[in-house]
């Protein structure tokens, strides 16, 4: 009896135990309404109960609306460049054209050179400079004849030695001769042989070994055309 006892309290215990722990798993969950379908076995005369298991409630789902789709950035519309105005074009100025030089006016005796020509003298010179000629002198005449200055072919002054007369010759030129740039002053000397001795044995202008004399001149030069 003793053991029955004691056995007959361990499965009370054990079914509170059980019990309990049932209506506490029972109590925290929704019970389901439980539906009572009667089923009448075949060959048995009393009705049979089942409970079925709660079904659990259908899960539900999210419809997601697509967003409309943007469109894609419009690109902006162009804007045409303007077109440039083009400046004027300034209407150039004439240049003027230099002064041409006039001895007349330019030419006040202030910067005189001299430059001579003939008897062992240059019998050229071409000018790098307008020249304004002053004065022109013809001596140390060694020769008889005609001793000439000229411009191309114009004659700027001449003098002649003869044996009557055989001097020093200079003349002033009022206004100033005029040799403008780039012309080319020529020395010239016409040789006249002595009548008094025979030819031959003598010729003074075959036999001389110099030309006539020196002719000195007197200018002023001006970088001008």
């Amino acid at each position: 009896m003793g053991q029955l006892l004691l056995g007959l309290g361990v499965l009370i215990l054990a079914g509170l135990v059980l019990g309990g722990g049932a209506i506490l798993l029972l109590g925290g969950s929704p019970r389901a309404t439980p539906t009572h379908v009667a089923t009448v076995p075949t060959g048995s005369g009393l009705p049979t109960f089942s409970t079925p298991s709660p079904s659990s409630a259908p899960t539900p789902t999210l419809l997601v609306t697509p967003s409309p789709s943007l469109p894609s950035s419009v690109p902006p519309t162009a804007t045409p460049s303007p077109v440039p105005t083009l400046p004027p074009t300034p209407t150039p100025e004439p240049t003027a054209a230099p002064t041409p030089v006039d001895c007349a006016v330019a030419s006040q005796g202030i910067a005189v050179k001299n430059f001579q020509m003939g008897l062992g003298h240059a019998t050229a010179k071409l000018l790098a400079k307008t020249w304004c000629i002053r004065h022109v002198t013809i001596d140390q005449w060694v020769q008889w004849g005609t001793a000439r200055l000229l411009n191309k072919n114009q004659v700027v002054y001449e003098a002649t030695c003869l044996p009557t007369s055989c001097l020093t010759a200079s003349q002033d030129l009022v206004p100033p001769y005029q040799a403008n740039l780039a012309r080319t002053l020529h020395y010239e000397f016409t040789c006249f042989d002595d009548p008094a001795t025979p030819d031959p044995p003598t010729n003074e202008c075959t036999d001389a070994t110099q030309e006539g004399a020196v002719i000195t001149i007197d200018y002023e030069s001006f970088a001008a055309p």
